[in-house]
């Protein structure tokens, strides 16, 4: 960027379009955020 910080882009095909209503890519077309876990234990 202008001040000399990295940053990255993201590329690659688009995710495949799904009709489930719980979907993270149905939470984010309605303007809400996904969140993913970092962990694979989530009872850390």
């Amino acid at each position: 960027d202008p001040r000399g910080r990295v940053y990255y882009w993201l590329a690659g095909k688009p995710a495949e379009v799904t009709n489930d209503p719980d979907s993270d890519i149905t939470a984010i077309e309605k303007g809400y955020i996904s969140v993913s876990p970092v962990h694979f234990d989530l009872t850390n």
